[in-house]
C-alpha cells in the first residue's frame, strides 16, 4: 500500500507543479484590475532630485491592457508591460520595447499602491502619484 502511495505521489507531483507554474506565469503579466481606462496625469512627485522633469508626463491605459507613457499629452514615449517580481511578488512596470531615453522610462518602476483613481509608482529616489483628471 505504501509503495502504491509513493508511486502515485511521484506521478502527481510534476503535474501539480506544472499547474502551479502556469498559474503564476499567467499572473506575472496581469495589470491591476482596479485601474480605470483613459488618460492619467501626475498628481504629485516626491524626488530627491529635480521633480520638474516629471510634472508634464501622462499615462494612458488602453482597453487592451496596455499602458503608454506620453509627454505633454501628445508625444508617445513607449509602452510598459506589467510584470510580477518573482522573488518578492511585487508588481512592477517595465518598458516593453526595450528603449531607454527619458528618466521615467529608463528603469522599471514598482507599483506602491493602486486604486481606481490613483496609481503610485516608485523607484529609488523618486515616487510618482498619477491620478485621473
Amino acid at each position: 500500500m505504501r509503495t502504491a502511495m509513493r508511486f502515485l505521489g511521484l506521478l502527481l507531483c510534476p503535474l501539480l507543479f506544472s499547474a502551479c507554474k502556469k498559474d503564476s506565469m499567467a499572473a506575472d503579466t496581469a495589470q491591476p484590475a482596479a485601474l480605470t481606462q483613459g488618460q492619467w496625469k501626475v498628481a504629485s512627485v516626491h524626488s530627491s532630485g529635480s521633480s520638474a522633469a516629471y510634472s508634464n508626463y501622462r499615462l494612458r491605459f488602453g482597453p487592451d491592457g496596455t499602458l503608454s507613457c506620453l509627454q505633454d499629452a501628445s508625444e508617445s514615449r513607449g509602452t510598459w508591460q506589467w510584470q510580477r517580481r518573482v522573488e518578492t511578488g511585487a508588481l512592477r512596470l517595465q518598458l516593453a520595447d526595450g528603449r531607454a531615453g527619458i528618466a521615467l522610462l529608463h528603469n522599471e518602476w514598482e507599483v506602491k499602491s493602486c486604486t481606481p483613481s490613483t496609481l503610485t509608482l516608485a523607484r529609488p529616489g523618486v515616487e510618482l502619484q498619477f491620478a485621473r483628471p
